[in-house]
């Protein structure tokens, strides 16, 4: 099954633990402050902390921060949770509103999906409706490609495909200017 995550460029997913501490890093100290107690409850609801999300399909990460694109190809049966996007978007915007409101939202209860669920979306055109969720660190023979990096958001998604990123750290970060 073919996947994309975004992480920043020096996290090697396939040797390190995901570390929580850089979440301020990684998202800002405002959107960490909102994604602390989501993460906390989800980290409870899969019984983990050693995960990463993965995109079924591939989008662009649209945010002016560095990130690297991993592309996997990952057996099925190691995705150990899907996750309804839609839901965790409701959840997150949620959360900007009220903390206590998105820790009690009813899209909670819709957040997981079973694996048949997610396979129809899969195969009905709908992979951006869900994310898959890979146990970290990941096997290193799943990687089919780790060589490129965000343009910011000077380049539209829709407009930017995989073909067209930059390949270095540097010629992203050139991007931007």
């Amino acid at each position: 099954m073919r996947l994309w995550t975004w992480h920043l460029p020096d996290w090697d997913i396939t040797c390190q633990r995901r570390d929580l501490s850089r979440m301020a890093e990684a998202s800002g100290e405002d959107i960490a402050r909102i994604l602390r107690p989501l993460y906390e409850r989800l980290h409870r609801e899969v019984k983990t902390e050693g995960f990463i999300f993965c995109c079924m399909r591939y989008e662009h990460w649209r945010q002016l921060e560095v990130r690297r694109l991993w592309v996997l190809d990952v057996p099925t049966h190691q995705v150990f949770k899907y996750m309804d996007s839609c839901a965790w978007e409701a959840i997150r915007k949620t959360a900007k509103r009220s903390k206590e409101e998105a820790l009690e939202a009813r899209a909670w209860d819709s957040l997981f999906l079973s694996e048949e669920e997610a396979l129809s979306r899969l195969s009905s055109g709908r992979a951006a409706s869900v994310v898959a969720l890979l146990r970290v660190p990941i096997a290193t023979g799943w990687v089919i490609d780790k060589t490129r990096f965000n343009m910011g958001t000077r380049a539209p998604a829709s407009k930017t495909g995989y073909e067209d990123l930059p390949t270095s750290e540097s010629e992203a970060r050139w991007c931007r200017q």
